[in-house]
């Protein structure tokens, strides 16, 4: 009975290494990294840093936060936002709906001799100006969460999903990207989150 067992367990041990054993357990998906963008913008050095190809759930308190961006080589950049979400609520008919809301992003850089942020105007984003509230402004991408998106697409002021938008960006190495939060919904109702995500173009 023994030499049995033991002819099964070398049988067991020489097909693995042939053919392999299928995983009986699957890799759990990756989840985001979370970051939190600053409102102490002042001191550039001590702002979050954000890299490439790792997705992120940015958290936002208020409006003008930033992250920072430090490109690793020469190249296009696309900067991919999503999901924006609200922590505030309402309550009609009894169920719970997320609250409207209207983001701006621009990606800058930063003057050392002016102190202040200034805009990159060749940033090539999502076309956004035939909605009421689209903008032409070069450089500002500008999303909604899916409540926003559904109000005003239902209202006829929206023609484009913009719950999804990017920002396109040629840069140097080394070169930095202030990731610049704007809009008045963010004073409100927060704290907000979204989904980013920069990859280099290939």
């Amino acid at each position: 009975m023994k030499k049995v067992k033991v002819f099964v367990a070398v049988m067991i041990a020489v097909t693995s290494m042939l053919f392999g054993v299928p995983q009986l357990q699957t890799q759990a998906a990756s989840k985001p990294l979370k970051v939190k963008a600053t409102t102490k913008i002042n001191n550039v050095a001590k702002i979050p840093k954000v890299k490439a190809n790792k997705t992120y759930q940015v958290n936002i308190a208020k409006a003008d936060s930033c992250l920072q961006f430090k490109a690793p080589s020469t190249g296009t950049y696309v900067f991919n936002f999503s999901k924006l979400k609200s922590s505030q609520y309402s309550l009609i008919m009894g169920k719970k709906y997320e609250e409207p809301v209207l983001m701006d992003i621009y990606l800058c850089y930063y003057d050392n001799d002016k102190k202040g942020y200034y805009i990159y105007r060749d940033t090539i984003t999502k076309n956004t100006s035939d909605s009421e509230y689209g903008t032409n402004q070069k450089g500002c991408i500008q999303f909604w969460n899916l409540a926003a998106y559904k109000e005003y697409h239902a209202a006829g002021m929206m023609k484009t999903n913009i719950t999804k938008n990017y920002g396109k960006i040629d840069l140097k190495k080394n070169q930095t990207v202030y990731i610049y939060h704007i809009g008045e919904d963010l004073n409100y109702g927060g704290p907000f989150s979204y989904s980013l995500k920069i990859s280099k173009k290939k």
